[in-house]
């Protein structure tokens, strides 16, 4: 990992591996997938929670497995977290698997209105105690995959 991080500056390499800790520590039965481009982590391929990424400029993207807010249903998709810093959530995108391009983009306030919209009152209050954290984004996407497995 630490040579795809090397495009990183110091303090940013820092923040990713904070990160990357993080999701590590939080449940024994997450495991960490080599890909050729990311690092997937999950209970297996089937499961899930959380991905490093990198593009072919080596440019650092964090993945979470999070709701969809325009949903009645409990679906969950996989959104690029919008971050300059790797501390801060500007926006979200939904970027399904194999994709390239954004689904659907949020910014992080309209991201969270949209929960509480469609009946995900407990995920927008939990949201809102996180603030715009990215940790606290990545603690909300981890509890969110303890509660599916």
């Amino acid at each position: 990992m630490l040579t795809r991080l090397a495009n990183l500056t110091e303090v940013e390499r820092g923040k990713v591996l904070a990160i990357r800790q993080q999701i590590l520590q939080f449940d024994s039965r997450l495991e960490e997938i080599v890909r050729t481009n990311s690092f997937l982590y999950g209970k297996g391929k089937s499961k899930p929670c959380a991905e490093i990424y990198f593009n072919t400029h080596q440019f650092c993207y964090i993945f979470l497995w999070l709701p969809l807010p325009n949903r009645h249903t409990n679906s969950f998709a996989r959104m690029r977290v919008g971050t300059d810093d790797y501390v801060t959530v500007r926006s979200l995108a939904h970027i399904p698997q194999g994709k390239h391009h954004a689904s659907s983009s949020y910014n992080w306030e309209l991201y969270k209105r949209q929960l509480n919209v469609f009946d995900k009152k407990k995920d927008y209050q939990a949201l809102c105690k996180v603030g715009n954290a990215v940790i606290g984004l990545v603690d909300f996407a981890l509890s969110k995959w303890l509660e599916k497995i």
